[in-house]
């Protein structure tokens, strides 16, 4: 089962956590433009699960 925080992140070993950290800086940045949560959570949370597919 994935873990939902980033206390399971290993940053010692490929691909060092550049999924989350990708994911986190869509979110903020889909914050930022609309500032509006659902966005940057629906859209977030979008991006990192294609994300997740390609790896």
């Amino acid at each position: 089962m994935p873990n939902p925080s980033l206390s399971g992140v290993d940053l010692t070993r490929a691909p060092y956590g550049m999924r989350e950290l990708l994911g986190i800086a869509v979110t903020v940045l889909l914050h930022w433009r609309w500032r509006n949560y659902l966005v940057s959570i629906f859209g977030g949370t979008a991006f990192y699960m294609v994300l997740g597919q390609w790896g």
